[in-house]
């Protein structure tokens, strides 16, 4: 008895891009299809877990000390002009020339005239004795390496930005300028929590609140020697962003 060729293979319709299959098609093994969307979008989810990556500026807190000697200097030249127009002589005054009613005048005329710098009895009378005041000057500089110990950035976060982690990438380099590279980020950066990074102008305000009443006028002086010493990198924070996004 003969058979034909062919009689037991079952019909397989010839289907286009967007037939509806007159029955269910099922596969011997597991097939992956690939979802342009949902790799998008998770993409885009892991891209927003990077961290900005900070330049920290370690020579800022010798800048501010800089500064505040330089002023010191300045407001003492001024102070000493003061009393060589007063009295008609420069310092060392007599002890009997500091108990002249001209001498607190003029310590008062001071006060009026720089009221940003806390100038005291104590330090008039050492400056008017041809004392530097380097005793006062230490314990200005004291308090504001206090103040300079903290991670103090602009005022404002990058423009656009949104931090969806929690902690940016921190890395020191002097000068901030200095050419930097992902793979230099990744081998001497550090985590930082992102409430670690005060702004310039809540330091200085957090600075007055934990002083005493008395030092008030010292703090603000001292406090407006502050500067900045993270300094976002948005060249390095794209390629950090770009490189999530093509290699997730």
């Amino acid at each position: 008895m003969s058979t034909r060729l062919g009689a037991e293979v079952p019909f397989i319709p010839e289907y286009n891009v967007g037939d509806k299959a007159e029955a269910d098609v099922v596969t011997p093994v597991a097939l992956i299809v690939f979802d342009p969307v949902l790799t998008a979008n998770l993409r885009q989810a892991e891209a927003q877990r990077v961290p900005l990556i900070f330049r920290f500026d370690p020579s800022a807190a010798r800048q501010s000390e800089e500064a505040l000697r330089a002023s010191f200097s300045e407001i003492r030249g001024r102070f000493l002009d003061g009393l060589q127009t007063r009295f008609d002589h420069r310092p060392p005054l007599l002890t009997a020339e500091l108990a002249q009613a001209g001498f607190s005048e003029l310590v008062s005329a001071f006060r009026e005239s720089d009221r940003g710098f806390p100038i005291t009895t104590n330090l008039a009378e050492l400056w008017a004795l041809g004392d530097s005041g380097d005793v006062v000057l230490a314990g200005l500089l004291g308090k504001l390496r206090g103040l300079t110990n903290a991670h103090i950035r602009s005022d404002a976060w990058p423009q656009g930005e949104k931090l969806g982690t929690g902690s940016v990438r921190l890395i020191a380099v002097q000068p901030t300028q200095a050419a930097l590279t992902l793979g230099a980020v990744d081998r001497q950066g550090s985590d930082l929590a992102r409430t670690s990074l005060v702004s310039l102008t809540k330091t200085r305000e957090e600075a007055q609140k934990e002083g005493q009443a008395e030092d008030q006028a010292t703090l603000q002086f001292v406090a407006g020697f502050l500067r900045p010493n993270c300094f976002f990198d948005d060249e390095l924070t794209q390629r950090l962003y770009f490189r999530h996004l093509f290699y997730f």
